[in-house]
Formats: structure tokens, C-alpha cells, sequence
């Protein structure tokens, strides 16, 4: 039986599972004495369910002095968030399950505009966390469309990347690649926000 049979085939069941794991893992993991994310001083959570039935949340949490976004600078707030958060990708064949958290294109992900993901997959490598914004206003439309340019030719060299399953180029070897520096790279990413 798949999992969607049998979540349709008892639906009650599986919410109220649903829910049991939920807030065992916040009271037993987030709300420990152990404070993976920080000391949790409020939360709140909305459950949704998914086409075939099958339960997710959304889950805001506000930490015990987490930098505040207004008034700290994006070097505080980077480094609050690398304290907790870490990204990896190890080789396969050392953590096979962690092939079920990447993303693998679907026939809905390009039903919009043809050929794009519309989750923006793949998402452009960073040598390490920052807080990026849309690019200044007085930009040059010259300098504009050359950042929108190399953006194009970053996303398009990614998608290669993936198809030809590439994981062992490095941040610095795929720059030489593009024939770029770190910052005109930086700058082609913000180019891409609004």
C-alpha cells in the first residue's frame, strides 16, 4: 500500500499522528534544555495538507536574543545564523537518504514559464552566509543587464552542472569557470532579487 492510500484510507489517524510527532519533537527537541535553534521564547505553527493528503507545517519561531533585523547589521545576523545552521553536501555514497532532501526537477516545477523552475532550483552556490538586497536604484542600465547577463550565464552553467550530476567543482574552481570574480558574482545574484 502507498503512503497516499493509506493516508486517505484513514485520514484521522494520520492527523492525529501527525500532530502526536509534531509537538513531541517541539516540546522534546525545540523547547528542550538543549536549545538547537537558540532559547525559543514564542512559536507558532499552521498545518497544511498537501494534494494526496499528506500533512506539513509552517513553523515561525522567535529566539532569545536572535539579532534583530532592523537594527543589527547583516555581518550579526549572519553570523546568529551560522551558530545554528549549518550546509553540507556530502558524497552520496556516505548518506544515501540525504538524496531525498535535494530537489529534482518534476514536470510541475516548468509548467509556468517554460524550461524554469519555478522554485528558482537550481539556487546559485554561496562561499558562505550573507544577507543579500536587490541592487541599488541608481544602477546603470549598462551595468544592469551585464549582472542580469552573467546571472543568466551562472544559472545556466548550474543547470549543466546538475545535468551532467557534477557535485566536486568548488565555489573558487566554478568562478574561474564563469570567468568572473566573487564580487561581480555577488553583485549578478542581487541582480536577480527585487
Amino acid at each position: 500500500m502507498k503512503k497516499s492510500e493509506l493516508i486517505q484510507s484513514d485520514p484521522v489517524t494520520c492527523a492525529r499522528h501527525f500532530d502526536y510527532i509534531i509537538r513531541r519533537f517541539i516540546n522534546d527537541v525545540l523547547l528542550s534544555s538543549y536549545h538547537p535553534v537558540g532559547e525559543i521564547i514564542d512559536h507558532f505553527y499552521r498545518v497544511e495538507f498537501q494534494q494526496r493528503g499528506s500533512p506539513h507545517i509552517h513553523m515561525l519561531v522567535w529566539i532569545n536574543n536572535a539579532p534583530m533585523n532592523e537594527n543589527a547589521s547583516n555581518k550579526e545576523v549572519a553570523l546568529f545564523i551560522d551558530k545554528y545552521i549549518t550546509c553540507n553536501n556530502p558524497p552520496a555514497s556516505e548518506h544515501h537518504s540525504l538524496n531525498l532532501q535535494l530537489h529534482s526537477h518534476a514536470k510541475t516545477c516548468r509548467e509556468k514559464v517554460q524550461g524554469t523552475c519555478r522554485f528558482g532550483f537550481p539556487i546559485p552556490p554561496m562561499p558562505r552566509t550573507m544577507i543579500l538586497t536587490p541592487l541599488e536604484h541608481n544602477i546603470t542600465s549598462d551595468k544592469k543587464e551585464k549582472l542580469t547577463a552573467l546571472y543568466n550565464k551562472v544559472k545556466a552553467y548550474l543547470n549543466d552542472l546538475k545535468l551532467a550530476n557534477d557535485v566536486t567543482t568548488t565555489f573558487q574552481q566554478m568562478l574561474e569557470i564563469l570567468g568572473t570574480s566573487e564580487d561581480q558574482y555577488i553583485q549578478a545574484i542581487r541582480s536577480s532579487l527585487t
